[in-house]
C-alpha cells in the first residue's frame, strides 16, 4: 500500500477503530520507509484519541 494507507490507518486509530496492537499489525501493509512509519505512529499515539 501507500503512505495514504498508513495515514488512513492512523486516523482510524485516533478515532478508536484500532488498538495500538492492531495498528502495529498493519505495519507490513504500509509501503513507507521505517523511519517515516515510526515518526507518524509516534505522533498519532502521542496526540491521543479523538473524543467522540
Amino acid at each position: 500500500m501507500t503512505f495514504q494507507k498508513m495515514t488512513n490507518d492512523l486516523i482510524d486509530y485516533r478515532q478508536g477503530r484500532y488498538t495500538v496492537d492492531q495498528l502495529r499489525a498493519l505495519y507490513p501493509t504500509w509501503k513507507v520507509k521505517p523511519e517515516d512509519a515510526k515518526f507518524c505512529v509516534n505522533a498519532a499515539i502521542n496526540a491521543g484519541r479523538v473524543k467522540a
